[in-house]
């Protein structure tokens, strides 16, 4: 689904799980402050109703991500790429995250490792890493988030823990304090990865935040919940977003949270209208440095004067298309 904004560029987004008839393509602005839906149908391709990440490539394609296949859309159709037999094709259907790096390659994360897909031959080069045995080899291939850092480096968060890419090797290597286990993200899932302004690694997990110096690869700090009143409100991490005043945005299961820059305090803000509203999936600043909030339970912008949640009820929808049933937003990039 794509948000338009007239003279602001658009923001793509989609949701987890879709209606049986139609897909989303994008909401425009009709005016200032009133957006409505534009959808796509499944006639154009996209028979997947579970999706779980979209990007746009340099060229202009989108891609999406799903459980049964990867797609590119090219404004008019949808292409779709299955796991076939021998090494050239994508190594699973089920595709967990999407990124482009700075040398225009595409990373395809999925439940059976990492792939890089070049847009010229569309060819995939597999990488796995190497553990120890066959269940952590599992855990370990189902990639969940992807992210290269300033320095080049191309870090991969699975669902058992950090690694960075060896190129040299077609593989990806443990992050070093975890071979010694000295943080409590070993081992564990991760679901965010960013390099702030300052050249520091932020690290969501699912039992915490942690910034990372990428030039040394250790810990800076950790972030946990606790009884402090300024303290971060949920461990469990899904999202990080540094906006445009540098200021660190955390999504977690119970809220949203900033974090207060040279301190270790949070102020976090929970949404009113249903828990599964606190649930923050995604976050995306548009060119008005408006915060758009993606939810288990819709879409939101956040007034950071007021500190609340505010629902787009300017939002209509085509008079040929219902609105969503679910509306879980698990994605969006700004265009």
């Amino acid at each position: 689904m794509t948000f338009s904004f007239t003279n602001f560029g658009k923001i793509f987004f989609i949701f987890s799980v879709f209606s049986s008839a139609f897909f989303p393509d994008s909401i425009r602005a009709i005016s200032d402050d009133v957006y409505r839906y534009e959808w796509i149908s499944t006639s154009k391709g996209l028979h997947q109703r579970t999706i779980n990440c979209i990007h746009r490539d340099v060229q202009g394609f989108v891609w999406v991500g799903t459980q049964e296949g990867l797609y590119k859309y090219n404004s008019y159709e949808f292409i779709t790429y299955l796991r076939k037999s021998g090494k050239s094709s994508i190594s699973e259907n089920n595709i967990r995250y999407i990124f482009g790096d700075t040398k225009n390659n595409l990373w395809i994360g999925t439940i059976g490792g990492l792939d890089k897909f070049d847009l010229r031959t569309e060819l995939f080069t597999h990488y796995h890493a190497k553990p120890t045995d066959s269940d952590t080899q599992k855990k370990i291939n189902q990639v969940e988030v992807i992210y290269e850092d300033k320095r080049g480096t191309l870090w991969i968060g699975t669902i058992s823990g950090l690694y960075y890419l060896d190129s040299r090797q077609s593989s990806y290597v443990l992050f070093p304090a975890c071979r010694q286990n000295l943080y409590g993200l070993c081992g564990r899932q991760i679901n965010a990865i960013i390099e702030d302004n300052q050249g520091l690694l932020w690290i969501g997990s699912e039992v915490g935040l942690y910034s990372l110096d990428p030039k040394t690869l250790e810990i800076v700090n950790d972030f946990q919940k606790n009884s402090n009143h300024y303290g971060i409100v949920d461990n469990h991490i899904n999202v990080i977003h540094e906006d445009n005043q540098s200021i660190l945005w955390v999504g977690t299961t119970k809220g949203l949270c900033k974090l207060h820059r040279g301190s270790t305090t949070f102020t976090c803000h929970a949404n009113n209208v249903s828990q599964s509203s606190n649930v923050i999936l995604s976050i995306q600043e548009d060119n008005h440095g408006v915060l758009w909030i993606g939810t288990e339970n819709g879409l939101y912008q956040y007034d950071r004067i007021k500190n609340v949640f505010i629902y787009p009820e300017t939002i209509t929808h085509e008079t040929h298309a219902p609105k969503p049933s679910v509306q879980a937003i698990k994605n969006m990039f700004l265009d």
